[in-house]
């Protein structure tokens, strides 16, 4: 049994290329794939140029969305909730939050990368408020 790990573009580009290739072209305009792997390529390029408004788009042309929506059971009670949530902006901006940490990996890769991007980032952003402090006492 291989435990090898495929991303949802590899996915994608595997089991359903006409239907990549007709909704990436429904955004913009891209050459027919002459392989797999180009094709995923192609979905990467698409994705980050059009973000969450991509992704939803090949997830409407996903193999398993079937599958996908019978597990989620709550799915439909998820608007009902966003609309509670707005009433709260501490609550609204912690959902918003969880939901764009969902795509955090969708390129495929590993969790403790996307954590040291994270902290890398956090230490630099923390690096400039030192400096503007350092600058305001010497001042």
């Amino acid at each position: 049994m291989s435990s090898e790990r495929i991303t949802m573009f590899k996915y994608l580009a595997e089991r359903v290329p006409a239907d990549v290739h007709f909704t990436l072209n429904k955004y913009d305009s891209y050459r027919k794939a002459r392989n797999t792997e180009e094709l995923e390529s192609q979905i990467k390029h698409f994705v980050r140029n059009y973000g969450e408004k991509g992704l939803n788009s090949l997830a409407e042309i996903h193999p398993d969305r079937e599958l996908l929506e019978g597990i989620c059971s709550s799915c439909s009670s998820k608007d009902k909730e966003i609309n509670s949530l707005a009433m709260n902006r501490d609550l609204h901006s912690n959902f918003l939050g969880q939901q764009q940490s969902a795509y955090y990996n969708a390129m495929g890769e590993s969790e403790n990368r996307v954590v040291n991007k994270m902290a890398i980032n956090s230490i630099i952003i923390g690096g400039f408020v030192l400096m503007g402090v350092a600058l305001m006492l010497k001042k």
